[in-house]
């Protein structure tokens, strides 16, 4: 299982181990591949009088010294690409095709952040046999560094004082109930479904006789509004249920995913029922 959360975004997938060098010519109309870096440039938009070299260098994450504004949210999903252009104040606008390191999970998304600043999401990719590839459109001219990174998708949904039943597009499994009245007016609450936020939670003397659990969701809310009634949340069972065994649910009541600790984890004193290979519990925080 990948860990998106545990550590920071310096955690890598895959990796460079030395740099790979190489200069190329770029031309408008044309498409460039930097074989030594298995990096697609694709400028065939652009006029063909429109020529220029471009030195690009790729290695990984744990060797370069970019700071690319990443977050506890962020895992490395590509080596850092370093690049000049052979001139410059000019806008270069280029698709490229960038190697990543696996496969995109379901409930992930795929973003590209470069230096200066620079983040633009990744909405399209492909496979070539076991090789995956990000292909995005970029201004080359406003950053000279990238790193493709994956995140957690957040689902975002609007609420009001009305009843409604809130079903994941990543999981439909998780679902949160909120009845009448459980909010005075329209927020925005927000659901991400993630790997578990630090796997020495299990080493703990209070999860030390689990072994296995749902997903692990954080909900919220704009300018942090609780519920004033209890929500339902309903979850998949876990994979292992049915060997014997008891049902317990768990919270980390802290705003931000970042936060969680090994010991902001409590048992919650409520009653589990399961119904269509659902388990569901009542809580009146959200968390995660």
């Amino acid at each position: 299982m990948r860990n998106l959360l545990a550590g920071f975004a310096q955690n890598t997938q895959g990796g460079l181990r030395e740099i790979q060098l190489q200069t190329v010519d770029m031309q408008g109309g044309t498409k460039t591949f930097c074989d030594r870096l298995d990096l697609m440039i694709d400028y065939t938009d652009a006029s063909p009088d429109d020529k220029f070299s471009v030195m690009c260098r790729k290695q990984a994450i744990d060797y370069s010294d970019e700071d690319f504004g990443l977050t506890d949210r962020d895992e490395i999903f590509s080596d850092v690409v370093n690049y000049r252009l052979g001139r410059k104040g000019r806008q270069t606008t280029a698709t490229l095709t960038v190697p990543i390191f696996g496969e995109l999970e379901m409930r992930e998304e795929l973003v590209l952040k470069g230096n200066r600043g620079y983040s633009v999401p990744i909405t399209s990719l492909k496979n070539e046999g076991q090789k995956y590839y990000a292909i995005v459109t970029i201004d080359m001219s406003l950053l000279d560094a990238f790193v493709v990174v994956s995140r957690p998708i957040k689902e975002v949904f609007s609420v009001d004082s009305t009843a409604v039943v809130l079903k994941s597009m990543v999981n439909p499994g998780v679902q949160l109930v909120i009845p009448p009245e459980t909010f005075d007016e329209r927020t925005k609450l927000t659901l991400e479904i993630t790997d578990s936020p630090n796997p020495e939670l299990f080493a703990t003397t209070k999860m030390e006789n689990v072994y296995s659990c749902t997903c692990f969701c954080s909900v919220h809310t704009e300018n942090k509004v609780g519920p004033k009634n209890d929500v339902i949340f309903r979850f998949p069972l876990p994979e292992e249920f049915g060997q014997g065994g008891q049902l317990y649910a768990f919270q980390s009541n802290v705003y931000e995913i970042g936060d969680v600790s090994a010991d902001s984890w409590a048992a919650l004193n409520t009653n589990l029922n399961i119904s269509n290979k659902l388990v569901e519990f009542s809580s009146r925080t959200f968390s995660v």
